[in-house]
């Protein structure tokens, strides 16, 4: 079976260069990200998150209680007292620019890092 001719595979190879000169970025995305957590609009607690940290609970303290989880490179809020638990559902955070709130303790949830951008979307 004949694969193609010469210009077919200098093509392919390029095609192949330039999917992993863009994917680059994306691999290193996650090097150096740290969390921080602001109740009433001042910064609490700032954390480096790194693969395989070790799993911890950190009490922040705010009325109502509220507490954030770490693991894995990863953070979220957890064992929330406000009634609806919106800020548990919205799941584990991990990647730069990645936000959660709890309204009723006034706590914000914040991932900084290489490759946070200052909007998520542009819309016309």
């Amino acid at each position: 079976m004949k694969f193609g001719n010469k210009k077919d595979v200098i093509l392919l190879i390029t095609v192949a260069c330039l999917a992993l000169l863009l994917a680059l970025p994306a691999l290193f995305a996650g090097a150096g990200r740290s969390a921080l957590v602001y109740v009433d609009g001042k910064e609490v607690l700032r954390v480096a998150l790194q693969d395989g940290m070790a799993e911890q609970t950190i009490p922040l303290g705010t009325s109502p209680a509220l507490s954030v989880h770490i693991a894995e490179g990863k953070i979220s809020f957890c064992d929330a007292a406000c009634p609806d638990q919106i800020c548990v559902k919205s799941g584990a955070l991990f990647r730069a620019g990645q936000t959660a709130a709890c309204l009723p303790a006034k706590a914000v949830l914040v991932i900084q890092g290489k490759g946070s951008a200052p909007f998520d979307a542009i819309t016309y």
